[in-house]
């Protein structure tokens, strides 16, 4: 079914019910959960409102076909109810036409639920400029089964989205990867404590991207369940450094589920903003990498989980970074240790304390090619440092294991002033006595073969 709005109001009293059937062509008894949509609008004014709904309502595929007049910054394009529950198979936004502007396009969803099923496409249509979502609502719920993708049909817009609801969950990615232009996600709002989970950032790189909080004392838990590798770059933001972002890896296949998170300094992105504040970094199940610039320092890094795995990587590009936190605390899993010569490998700066169990494993992440090629002229070792923290190693009993069985590498510490540093040996394993025994036998046995063929 269709249903046309052109002559929006800025009275949400004015906005076609979805819920009234005789919006639609047609005019249908009802629309049930199976009726498919193509709600067309346009939007002439900053802050029409296009549709809304009145009570509880589902549809299969819903279509939302849209024209943006000149200059207009925001649209209300859909209003749910407060306290109901609208719930689609799929939702895409078609963007027909976009003259100049930055349409900003509004999914009200105040105190209710949207719940779509599967993916949610926001497609702009052709045009510079900005393409902006918003999913409002500071005590909304927002379900999405599938994927949430951001994109234009042409040009390059910079992509942005925000996330208010108190709790977000999307079962598929975030995927911004159309525009080589900057992309923003705006997390949370004031004065809340928000949740937000998903299957995955997949965020082409640019050095304006950003992630902003909410100001006025936000908390804001984002949970990562991927089952593939994905990767996000940009800054962290915030304009008074009070709203914190917590992160946590709750990878659903731990053997291919991996997040990768580089954070840039954006200091210089915009000059509102500053620096946000991480808080606490957790790795219970799959695979995460984080690259920081020294400008965080996350609260706590927690490693509690048998198949987490966690690893500092580059703040831009590359496997090799420094992160650095206020304490430590590693229970059970992987931390995965890159090196490159001259020195240079991941470290891991604690400002506080620091515990490691010994069902944590430091993992060295080296081949025997690659140390021979690291050895300098006459050395028969290699030694970097990879951890510091405030005490003593007391509470600091990690298991050190090689990636190649051909190296042997061993933790000592290193205390100053009340600061350790771990220093890692790593040297080329000399073989068991029963291994050489073996070794020794075969020879012999070759060499007697030897002779006897002579």
């Amino acid at each position: 079914y269709t249903a046309t709005n052109n002559s929006p109001t800025t009275s949400l009293d004015d906005a076609l019910s979805l819920n009234d059937t005789n919006i639609y062509d047609g005019k249908p008894s009802s629309i049930s959960a199976s009726d498919n949509l193509e709600l067309v609008s346009t939007a002439n004014t900053w802050n029409d409102y296009i549709f809304k709904t009145t009570a509880d309502f589902a549809a299969n595929d819903v279509v939302f076909k849209s024209t943006v007049g000149n200059e207009i910054w925001t649209y209300t394009l859909l209003t749910i109810k407060d306290g109901t529950t609208t719930k689609f198979n799929s939702l895409t936004y078609d963007g027909i036409e976009t003259k100049t502007g930055n349409p900003g396009v509004i999914l009200n969803l105040g105190t209710g639920t949207l719940d779509i099923t599967n993916s949610a496409i926001f497609d702009r249509a052709s045009g510079d400029g900005e393409a902006n979502l918003y999913f409002q609502g500071t005590a909304s719920t927002l379900k999405v089964g599938g994927n949430v993708e951001i994109r234009s049909k042409g040009g390059n817009p910079a992509l942005n989205v925000q996330f208010q609801s108190k709790n977000t969950t999307v079962g598929g990615i975030l995927k911004m990867d159309s525009s080589s232009a900057s992309k923003r996600i705006q997390l949370g709002s004031g004065n809340t404590e928000s949740n937000f989970s998903f299957g995955g950032w997949s965020v082409s790189a640019n050095a304006k991207n950003s992630i902003r909080l909410a100001d006025n004392n936000s908390i804001n838990n984002l949970i990562f369940t991927n089952s593939e590798a994905y990767e996000f770059s940009g800054a962290l933001l915030n304009k008074k450094n009070e709203s914190k972002l917590n992160i946590s890896m709750e990878a659903i296949d731990a053997e291919n589920g991996r997040q990768t998170m580089r954070f840039i300094d954006g200091s210089s992105i915009e000059s509102s903003m500053d620096n946000g504040k991480l808080g606490t970094v957790s790795v219970k199940n799959g695979r995460f990498d984080l690259g920081m610039t020294e400008k965080i320092v996350g609260e706590k890094l927690v490693i509690n989980g048998e198949k987490a795995v966690f690893s500092a990587t580059g703040e831009t590009e590359g496997d090799i970074g420094s992160v650095s936190f206020a304490s430590f605390e590693g229970t059970k899993g992987t931390i995965v240790f890159d090196f490159a010569q001259g020195g240079n490998c991941d470290f891991i700066k604690v400002e506080g304390a620091a515990s490691a169990k010994s069902e944590l494993t430091f993992l060295v992440n080296m081949t025997k090619s690659d140390f021979d090629s690291f050895l300098a002229d006459g050395a028969t070792e290699l030694t970097y440092d990879i951890m510091s923290f405030q005490g003593d190693s007391t509470d600091f009993t990690p298991t050190v294991v090689c990636s190649d069985s051909a190296l042997r590498a061993v933790l000592n510490f290193e205390p100053d002033s009340g600061t350790t540093t771990a220093r890692l040996t790593i040297t080329a394993a000399v073989p068991e006595p029963a291994t050489v025994a073996a070794i020794l036998g075969a020879v012999a046995l070759a060499f007697a073969a030897y002779r006897r063929r002579k």
